[in-house]
This record gives C-alpha cells, sequence and structure tokens, in this order.
C-alpha cells in the first residue's frame, strides 16, 4: 500500500479503487482505523475523498503516540 505521512498525518492512495471495496468504509464523515506504524499499532481516524478523476485518497490523523506491541 503506497503511503505518504508528514508528522501524524498518514495519506494513503488506494491503487485500482474501482476493484477494493474496504476504502469505502473511510467516505463521508470517514472512521476509525488502525495502521501498523513506528514498530505498533498505530490508531487513527481516516477520510477517504474521490477526485474527480475517480482516485482515492485516505487521510488519516493519527491519535497519540505508538501503543507497546510487547514484541
Amino acid at each position: 500500500m503506497a503511503y505518504e505521512r508528514a508528522a501524524d498525518v498518514v495519506t494513503i492512495r488506494v491503487a485500482m479503487p474501482e476493484r477494493k471495496l474496504w476504502w469505502r468504509n473511510f467516505t463521508g464523515e470517514g472512521g476509525p482505523m488502525a495502521l501498523d506504524l513506528d514498530g505498533g499499532e498505530r490508531a487513527g481516524h481516516g477520510v477517504a475523498r474521490v477526485d474527480g478523476k475517480g482516485r482515492v485518497t485516505i487521510t488519516v490523523r493519527l491519535d497519540g503516540p505508538p501503543a507497546s506491541n510487547g514484541r
């Protein structure tokens, strides 16, 4: 999955969104999601946006510091 990160904001570009369903859970107001970053799980809130060409980008605002993963 391709993503970019700037501090506590992660931007995910969904490849071939017309063939995928999962990103639709984050349309409108968006919803909670967890990402594996920084050696642990990071919780955040993701919102999907579709541009005029049908490209989908999900912006995730991360909550707090990384959780300990016990590894």
